[in-house]
């Protein structure tokens, strides 16, 4: 009995090592995606800023009191998270079909 005990922790012990470095593996692809993306969504949003910025000051203060530049942010954040996960999880089921 001790003997396959034994036998089953130290299965168990190098399927964690195996299954940890794949999830290791699928976040680090998800954090590199997720950087990059967040790159490209503070320059959408800069710019986006910047042209409601350039705008005649009475448009603009509509603008801003209809809170337009907060609805910016909270879409392009939103977005961000969005497709942060589902690109992560996708990469995950990839890493994990790899076997």
């Amino acid at each position: 009995m001790p003997a396959l005990a034994a036998a089953i922790i130290t299965a168990l012990g190098y399927a964690m090592k195996f299954l940890l470095a794949k999830a290791l593996l699928a976040l680090g692809l998800q954090m590199a995606y997720f950087v990059g993306l967040e790159v490209l969504l503070d320059f959408v949003m800069d710019q986006a800023l910047n042209n409601l910025a350039g705008l005649d000051p009475t448009v603009y203060a509509i603008v801003k009191l209809a809170r337009i530049p907060d609805a910016i942010a909270v879409i392009g954040a939103a977005g961000a998270v969005k497709h942060s996960l589902v690109w992560g999880a996708g990469q995950l089921a990839l890493v994990s079909r790899s076997v």
